[in-house]
């Protein structure tokens, strides 16, 4: 099975999907996961969200942060 780790930003109602990183080991997937979720929780970005998912598309987990004023 692979774990895929994706991060997608929005600012100003443009979205962008960062590169996804692949591990076959979860823990490695976690690792990342809660690293690229850590920097979400402190950035500039006023939407900022990170997915884990399989290969089957199956979710494994999701967050985000919302930062700044939304309209």
């Amino acid at each position: 099975m692979t774990y895929i780790v994706q991060e997608i930003q929005t600012n100003n109602g443009s979205t962008s999907l960062v590169t996804p990183q692949t591990f076959t080991d979860r823990n490695q997937a976690d690792s990342a996961y809660f690293t690229v979720l850590a920097a979400a929780a402190v950035s500039s970005v006023q939407e900022h969200a990170v997915l884990m998912y399989m290969s089957d598309g199956k979710v494994v987990r999701c967050d985000g942060y919302t930062h700044g004023t939304q309209e």
